[in-house]
Formats: C-alpha cells, sequence, structure tokens
C-alpha cells in the first residue's frame, strides 16, 4: 500500500482484484467495471506523466543553440513520452475489447455522411491529441491547423464547395 492516506492506481487495481478472488459472489459485471474504472484511473495518471514530460521537452527545446533543429535532451523526453502514450494506447485497446457497440462504428476513422469522418471515440482511441501535441513540440507547430482531424468546411456545411 501507498505511504500515507493516499492510494496508488497500482493499489487500487491490487484491491479490486484481491476483492473478485476472494468474493466469488461478485458478478462478473462488477469486476468489470472495477477494472475499467482502474484502467481509466490508469490512463488518467499516464496522461499527467505525458503531459510533464511534453513541457519539460518543451522548455528544453527552448534552451537549445539557434543551429541545432531539435535538442538533445528534447527528443530524449519526448521519445519518453511516445513511450509513456504507447502504454497507456495499449489499456485504452484493452477496454476496447470490452465494448458493446462495434468498434470500426465508434472509434475509427470510416467515411459517412455527417461532417465527421471517424466514431466519437476515434480522438481518444487514438490517444490523438497526445501524439498530436508530441509532433507540435518536435516541429515548432503551435497553431490550431497543425495535425487537425476536422473538416472545418464540411461543419459549417461548406464541404462541397471545397471538394
Amino acid at each position: 500500500m501507498a505511504q500515507g492516506p493516499y492510494l496508488t492506481v497500482r493499489d487500487i487495481e491490487r484491491a479490486a482484484e484481491r476483492l473478485y478472488g476472494n468474493n466469488q459472489n461478485m458478478s462478473s459485471e462488477a469486476f468489470l467495471v472495477s477494472l475499467e474504472l482502474t484502467r481509466g484511473l490508469h490512463v488518467t495518471e499516464l496522461g499527467a506523466k505525458h503531459r510533464a514530460l511534453t513541457i519539460r521537452a518543451l522548455i528544453a527545446k527552448r534552451k537549445r543553440h539557434w543551429w541545432q533543429t531539435v535538442a538533445l535532451e528534447a527528443e530524449a523526453l519526448l521519445n519518453k513520452a511516445a513511450c509513456i502514450r504507447q502504454e497507456a494506447q495499449a489499456l485504452v485497446l484493452a477496454q476496447e475489447g470490452l465494448y458493446r457497440y462495434p468498434i470500426e462504428l465508434i472509434a475509427r476513422q470510416r467515411k459517412d455522411f455527417t461532417a465527421y469522418h471517424f466514431g466519437y471515440l476515434y480522438p481518444v482511441s487514438d490517444l490523438f491529441f497526445w501524439k498530436r501535441e508530441e509532433e507540435q513540440i518536435r516541429n515548432s507547430h503551435f497553431h490550431a491547423f497543425y495535425m487537425n482531424i476536422w473538416n472545418f468546411w464540411r461543419i459549417i456545411g461548406l464541404g462541397s464547395l471545397c471538394n
């Protein structure tokens, strides 16, 4: 257990596993809910670590000399952030295996008649914004349209004029 009054995500995961393992009367649905909650907490924890690494990379990049394209320290930090993102991606994919609806409809890119060519969970499923943040820092592009997934012309109803 954690030191002090605070529990870590790992402590909660172990407690849920002990509870389910020792209590055969607990429904599998209750275990799945506890599993989803602990996975969500774990992804949130990884998101905080990812954000801390990307901010540190941004600071390191600002300290570079004008003749360097990317500071070595910044690139190392971005690589660590990518590893954290991949760890979180594995948790997200594991959770997607428990969805009640087809993954292709809710969490993947697809062509349809709406303004969005992806399911509503696609940015989360792909951890798109985590990846985008890494690339924004790596390439020094911080404008709103960098690695954009939305077609603003389609959203405002003028998509047919731009095809």
